[in-house]
């Protein structure tokens, strides 16, 4: 997830509302998530953004049914691990940066025993 950080309270059940099919409906209850940034700065729930997804989810599976009606920007046919090898081939020569051997700290987890 390039571009963006948060934090996870692992001691918040989830408060994530499904269908009966297992289909999100909408989130009741605390948030899990918190200090979401995009770019550095708070998110901002009025903004649009453009995101890069499997098209997997984009097509409603795991329930992430609220892209179905998302723009589609660009699409490709190939998996997403072919995707970022292509991207490390032709856009880093085949090498990935020092600055991303080590974890970013951009999504921290809280609240685990």
């Amino acid at each position: 997830m390039s571009g963006i950080a948060f934090h996870i309270n692992a001691g918040i059940p989830t408060s994530v509302v499904q269908d009966s099919t297992g289909q999100f409906v909408g989130v009741d209850g605390p948030r899990r998530v918190y200090d979401v940034t995009v770019g550095g700065a708070p998110i901002d729930p009025k903004a649009e953004y453009t995101m890069t997804i499997p098209s997997f989810l984009l097509n409603g599976g795991d329930g992430y049914v609220m892209f179905k009606e998302a723009d589609i920007l660009s699409s490709t046919m190939l998996a997403d691990n072919e995707l970022v090898m292509k991207y490390i081939e032709e856009n880093l020569n085949g090498v990935i940066p020092e600055a991303y051997e080590d974890a970013q700290g951009r999504i921290c987890i809280d609240g685990m025993d």
